[in-house]
C-alpha cells in the first residue's frame, strides 16, 4: 500500500470491497455512538443529547445523517456530472465516516474538566501534567484523523463526480457546508 492508496482508496478497490468496508462501520458507529452516548446530527458531527441515547434512537440518528448526507451528495454530484454513480458517492460516505469510531472513543477518553480543574493543580502536580499531555496528545490524533476524514471524502467525491475546476471545487464545499448546517439544524430536532 502506497501513500495515493491510502488517501485515494476509490482508485484502487473495487466498489463492492469500499461498500463492506463502509457499512461494516455504519454497522458499528450506532454502537459506539451508544456507548459514547453521542448521537450523529450530520456527516462527521456529533453531540450529547440532553435525555439517554437508546440504542435504537442512535441506530436512527446514525441512519437519517448519513442518508441524508448521501441523498444531499449525490444531487450535487449530478449536477456536476450526469454520470456520476448513487454506488460511488455512497461508498464516499461510508468510507470517510469510518474514521468516526477511532474519534468517539478517542473522544470519550477525555476528561477536560478533571483536567483543567484549579484542584488538579493543587492536588497533584505532576498527575495534572500528565492528564495535560494525554488531552494534547489525543487532541492532535483527533485533529489528525478529522484530516484524514476530509481528504478521505473530498477524494471520493472527486473520483466519483470528476471534478476538476476551482470553481466547480468551491461550489462543491459551500454546497456542502450549507446542506450540513441544514442537517445540523433538522436532525437534532427529531426525537427517536
Amino acid at each position: 500500500m502506497n501513500w495515493k492508496t491510502l488517501f485515494n482508496p476509490f482508485e484502487k478497490y473495487s466498489d463492492y470491497k469500499l461498500l463492506l468496508f463502509g457499512i461494516l462501520f455504519s454497522l458499528l458507529t450506532p454502537f459506539v455512538s451508544y456507548y459514547t452516548q453521542n448521537r450523529m446530527t450530520s456527516f462527521m458531527r456529533f453531540d450529547r443529547p440532553e435525555e439517554a441515547l437508546t440504542l435504537k434512537s442512535s441506530f436512527l440518528y446514525c441512519s437519517v445523517s448519513i442518508a441524508s448526507i448521501i441523498l444531499i451528495l449525490y444531487l450535487i454530484a449530478i449536477v456536476f456530472n450526469r454520470r456520476s454513480r448513487f454506488m460511488d458517492i455512497t461508498n464516499t460516505i461510508l468510507v470517510s465516516n469510518a474514521i468516526n469510531i477511532p474519534i468517539l472513543l478517542l473522544t470519550h477518553l477525555i476528561d477536560v474538566n478533571k483536567a483543567f480543574s484549579s484542584e488538579g493543580i493543587n492536588e497533584n502536580f505532576y498527575q495534572y501534567i500528565i492528564n495535560l499531555l494525554f488531552i494534547i496528545i489525543t487532541t492532535a490524533i483527533v485533529i489528525s484523523l478529522v484530516i484524514y476524514s476530509i481528504v478521505l471524502f473530498f477524494n471520493g467525491f472527486k473520483t466519483a463526480t470528476n471534478i476538476k475546476k476551482l470553481p466547480q471545487i468551491i461550489l462543491f464545499v459551500f454546497i456542502f457546508f450549507v446542506s450540513l448546517m441544514i442537517c445540523q439544524i433538522f436532525i437534532p430536532k427529531l426525537k427517536f
